[in-house]
């Protein structure tokens, strides 16, 4: 169990796509869940979600309307290698 303390992250801890995958689904009981784990003991400031969520969904909108039909021509449009 030592050995793998360092990989465990906070206890509850969840990743901010999780977040993003439940509001995108409209599950809002494991959204809020999620947020919650998110911010549970401290494990991420309020900011840091509100900057996961704003960069989520400017990149969608960024997406939205642009023609993009492949995930190369999404990765050029969002200057992601």
């Amino acid at each position: 169990a030592a050995d793998l303390e360092g990989y465990l992250g906070v206890e509850g801890g969840v990743t901010p796509f999780a977040l993003t995958d439940a509001i995108d689904a409209v599950d809002t009981a494991s959204a809020i869940d999620k947020l919650h784990r998110m911010l549970a003991g401290g494990a991420n400031h309020p900011l840091v979600v509100i900057a996961s969520l704003t960069n989520h969904y400017t990149r969608m909108l960024t997406l939205a309307g642009a023609g993009v039909a492949a995930e190369p021509q999404a990765a050029a449009l969002l200057g992601v290698p």
